[in-house]
């Protein structure tokens, strides 16, 4: 509840003198938003019902309701209510932010924010910098195509990504089952490894073709043809399935320390191959990583029965609670 420091008034839009309701924050030194009841009527059903209660009669001031959101939530939720006519839209700036919003949406029954917080969560500057925090998120609040996009996204990371606290808004089992989404879109990268690094006597790649480098398994030459696939190409495409099963996202194939892997570097490659290799491998890597994104994303992580935690809300019986009857 708010502190015992005289209240100061909020800025624009929200210090407007025909404003018949001030929202007051939770703050040490409160903050005061005059606002209107029409305005928070159309956002909020609770609102809607709230404000047709009973007042005191004989009571002209302007009443006030004590919040237990602080200035920074109460400017960015009131500020998504208000006419961008009258002000700038309020920008979400972290999760942090997001999740304040979202908490309050919830609470006071604000569909349409509920809907607008849902469309930010999954901007690229969220969902692809800190996709185990969105993933938490939306399944907080059973958004499962959100929580998917979230779970693919998380493939680019390793595996032991710090503890991140939106981790305390899911059950242990949700966890588990984006663990499991991990492991399986693994084993599905490297199979795709697996399938092909088969020997192809007609291809055209270097690797297949080539007479000089050494052949795994075998130094002879058949008729007009080489024995088997290089030595030196079957042990980057082991470190490329390696790093898949870790990270099972197509481009992790791209990375250049593969090639500097042991398996690589201790077997030798001709020059001419030497001369070509990059340009062919970086071929090769893009069709690797189409076929690899392109299976991994059949695979499920959120499943038919994700359901969003219980998120409290108000009803008009905490009405009074909020909402002083006499002037302040």
């Amino acid at each position: 509840m708010p502190g015992s420091k005289p209240p100061k008034a909020a800025g624009p839009p929200f210090n407007r003198p025909n404003g018949d309701i001030i929202l007051r924050s939770s703050d040490e030194t409160p903050t005061d938003f005059r606002v209107f009841k029409f305005l928070l009527s159309i956002a909020s059903p609770f609102f809607a019902t709230a404000f047709t209660l009973p007042q005191p009669d004989g009571d002209d001031e302007t009443p006030v309701m004590e919040m237990d959101e602080d200035t920074h939530t109460l400017e960015l939720v009131l500020g998504l209510c208000f006419p961008v006519t009258m002000h700038g839209l309020p920008r979400l700036e972290s999760l942090r932010d997001l999740r304040l919003v979202m908490e309050t949406a919830v609470k006071f029954d604000m569909d349409g924010i509920q809907q607008y917080v849902r469309t930010v969560l999954v901007e690229p500057r969220f969902i692809e910098t800190q996709p185990l925090r969105v993933f938490a998120i939306a399944c907080r609040y059973g958004w499962t195509e959100e929580a998917q996009g979230a779970a693919w996204y998380t493939l680019r990371y390793p595996a032991d990504d710090p503890l991140v606290d939106e981790l305390e808004l899911i059950s242990a089992g949700m966890y588990h089952r984006l663990l499991r989404y991990r492991q399986e879109c693994g084993k599905i990268a490297a199979s795709e490894v697996a399938a092909l690094a088969e020997w192809n006597p007609n291809s055209a790649w270097l690797w297949d073709e080539c007479w000089e480098c050494l052949v795994a398994g075998s130094r002879g030459k058949e008729e007009g043809t080489c024995a088997g696939p290089r030595a030196w190409w079957l042990g980057w495409m082991q470190s490329v399935s390696d790093a898949l099963r870790d990270r099972p996202w197509g481009e992790t194939a791209n990375k250049g320390d593969l090639f500097e892997a042991p398996c690589v570097q201790e077997v030798k490659i001709c020059d001419e191959c030497d001369k070509e290799i990059m340009s062919q491998l970086g071929d090769y890597i893009h069709v690797l990583a189409g076929k690899v994104n392109k299976k991994i994303a059949k695979v499920s992580c959120t499943g038919p029965n994700m359901a969003s935690a219980s998120v409290p809300t108000l009803t008009c019986d905490d009405f009074d609670e909020l909402l002083y009857g006499s002037a302040r």
